[in-house]
């Protein structure tokens, strides 16, 4: 704030203080197919913003408005920036899809050239609970896998509008008004350093940060980012010998398997391909903490049950996974042991978990036993 001495006639002075200038964090910002839509939106509390994207301080000049807005916040942690995404139909842009967000929300799947290059991709929409111009504020988390790079996350909110675009008749070449769905909002990232925290913005924060940029009420109250005097690790404790052993999520696809040994080591594999990430781990609390053989690390929340153990990864992911111990009599568990690939002659192939139970040979596919 700053200090101005005003004197009066009888030549004595008081400070008066100034109000401060608030800071007016609002934008404008244009979206649509051709711009043809601009709103006011907000750079979230605490946040610096930054045009950005192709000749935006001309743009910004010309027509008082942004074509994309983006946000740091060295305090809170996070790197967030606006965008627009267009169903293909109504797109312009020549290279149609080149996001896998994009083929799974406005077509559910991958194109054929996707699949070549990703794997396990999902995507799972979730309401926020709040609404901006009467439209309902959605939370897009995507995942994805680039082959030879470890699973990426990423999480979108925002809008879903109606975009008004223009097509033509394949025969008579007469322009056609058309409607599709179209999607803006922010995407988020974490930017911390802490491990615990990569990339591992929780529901209620993102949340935050879209009722900030829309300019509404998320409903979310006191800042989610603030950590409480007590930490951020977990109060509750469990008994660390409760998760030894292997254990199978059976909704999986590709059999995902933990296994915990007493030493602290322990392995996550999958029992379709036979693939194995060896790492250490440490229990503290209801936490898991495990560092993969590469240096990679994360973690995990745990709640053991009666032959179950429920597994929250930093992500918000929950998945029950049911007892599969090794024992003399079951031989290896599935994941741990040899790995048998058939090839057919019209380039398919199927891969199957090799065991030995005494006199026979067991092959173990999509929890399916084939004994030999």
């Amino acid at each position: 704030m700053d200090d101005s001495v005003q004197t009066d006639d009888t030549g004595k002075s008081d400070t008066v203080t100034e109000p401060a200038e608030e800071k007016d964090n609002s934008f404008v910002l244009m979206y649509g197919m051709n711009g043809e839509f601009t709103d006011t939106f907000y750079i979230p509390e605490g946040a610096e913003g930054e045009g950005y994207g192709d000749g935006w301080q001309e743009i910004m000049e010309t027509y008082g408005a942004l074509t994309g807005m983006r946000f740091i916040d060295d305090e809170r942690e996070y790197y967030a920036y606006t965008a627009e995404h267009h169903n293909r139909f109504a797109s312009t842009d020549v290279r149609d899809y080149i996001l896998v967000f994009d083929m799974l929300y406005f077509d559910g799947a991958l194109t054929d050239d996707a699949q070549d290059s990703y794997e396990n991709c999902r995507q799972e929409v979730t309401n926020l609970g709040f609404q901006w111009k009467g439209k309902d504020v959605l939370l897009i988390d995507t995942w994805s896998t680039l082959e030879g790079y470890s699973e990426q996350l990423d999480r979108f909110v925002g809008v879903e509008y109606e975009l008004p675009y223009t097509d033509f008749d394949d025969e008579t070449g007469a322009a056609l008004d058309m409607v599709s769905n179209a999607l803006l909002g922010v995407h988020m990232y974490s930017t911390s350093i802490d491990l615990d925290k990569w990339d591992g913005l929780t529901k209620e924060q993102c949340a935050w940060i879209g009722g900030q940029f829309f300019g509404v009420d998320s409903g979310i109250t006191g800042d989610p980012f603030a950590e409480s005097e007590s930490g951020t690790e977990s109060e509750a404790s469990i008994d660390a010998s409760a998760i030894i052993g292997s254990w199978l999520d059976p909704e999986s696809t590709w059999g995902t398997c933990f296994t915990f040994n007493a030493d602290g080591t322990g392995a996550r594999s999958t029992t379709v391909d036979g693939a194995s990430k060896p790492f250490t781990y440490k229990v503290e609390g209801d936490r898991i903490t495990v560092v993969y053989d590469g240096g990679e690390e994360a973690w995990y929340t745990v709640e053991p049950g009666a032959g179950t153990l429920t597994i929250t990864d930093q992500f918000d992911n929950t998945a029950v996974y049911e007892a599969y111990k090794e024992s003399a009599e079951n031989g290896t568990a599935a994941g741990s042991g040899e790995t048998l690939i058939i090839r057919y002659e019209d380039g398919d192939r199927s891969t199957f978990a090799v065991r030995v139970d005494g006199n026979q040979l067991i092959l173990d596919r999509d929890w399916i036993l084939l004994r030999q």
